[in-house]
This record gives structure tokens, C-alpha cells and sequence, in this order.
């Protein structure tokens, strides 16, 4: 799964965002949606940002409405990236949560597409990524549980 966030002031970008998720039943749309949001939490955490209004916006609605208390979060997988997200959100002063459709949200998905692009226009460097993941795989869980259980890998700089 491609995730992708920016953050935006007014209509210039401040920071943005992407990268790749993968973990077999882990890797869905919830969940990369989830760990976009909480990379942009942290990253507007890092900036000291923490007084600074925030509307967040984003196109997956069962994540908007979990983040406002709205709809409960069913699937266990998903408990411990709504705790991380909340815990970061409680730092920040979230001023609304809202829900985009996708088409009215492209930047974002732009970034979701750059990355995947970016991962498979590769084969030698996928490949090597994908075995490095898989090689130990025991490790890797313990390792990825802090990210609620996914592998991301960074787009690159440019």
C-alpha cells in the first residue's frame, strides 16, 4: 500500500510525505491511512507546531470518524495505530477533523502514487527490499509491531 500526507499553510506546502507499506493481511487502506496520519502528527509534533490551529483532512472516512469518536475501531489490527494517532493528536490543537472524497484530495494521493511508482520502477531495488523484509521474519515482527505491524520504507529525497 502507497501512503501519502502534506501539510499545507494556506496554499503553500510546508512538509509532505510518502512511502510504501507491505506486510501480508496488515498491509490495507485503513491501515495506511492511519500511519500517513500519524506521520504527519509526529511530523507537525516535531515542528512545534503543538499551538498552532490544525484541521486535519482526509479521504478515508472510517478513519475520520474514528478519530473523532464518531465510529468505534472493530478491527484489532487497527487499535494500537488509533491509540499511537490519538496520543499525538491530544499534543496538537486539532480546531476539526474532516473528510475529503478522493478526487478532492490529490496532492495526497499524488504522493501515494509517487511512491508506489517509485518502488517498482526498480525491480533490483524491490527485490532487495522485499527479501531484506522477509529474510527474518521474527525479527522484522518485533520490529514493525511499533509501526503497527508495517514495514515503511521512505520515498526517496529529491
Amino acid at each position: 500500500m502507497g501512503l501519502g500526507w502534506l501539510l499545507t499553510r494556506g496554499e503553500k506546502v510546508v512538509a509532505h510525505a510518502y512511502g510504501i507499506t507491505a506486510r501480508g493481511v496488515d498491509a490495507t487502506s485503513n491501515m495506511a491511512e492511519y500511519l500517513a496520519l500519524i506521520d504527519g502528527l509526529q511530523a507537525m509534533v516535531d515542528m512545534g507546531l503543538e499551538r498552532h490551529p490544525v484541521k486535519v483532512m482526509g479521504d478515508a472516512r472510517v478513519v475520520i470518524c474514528q478519530m473523532t469518536g464518531e465510529s468505534r475501531v472493530t478491527a484489532p489490527r487497527l487499535v494500537s495505530v488509533n491509540r499511537r494517532a490519538r496520543k499525538l493528536a491530544r499534543k496538537l490543537h486539532i480546531v476539526a477533523w474532516e473528510w475529503i472524497p478522493r478526487k478532492l484530495n490529490k496532492a495526497a494521493d499524488l504522493l501515494t502514487r509517487r511512491a508506489l511508482r517509485e518502488v517498482t520502477s526498480d525491480e533490483v531495488a524491490f527485490q532487495a527490499a522485499w527479501t531484506r523484509l522477509m529474510r527474518d521474519h521474527t525479527n522484522q515482527r518485533k520490529h514493525l509491531f511499533t509501526l503497527g505491524g508495517m514495514m515503511v520504507l521512505n520515498g526517496r529525497n529529491d
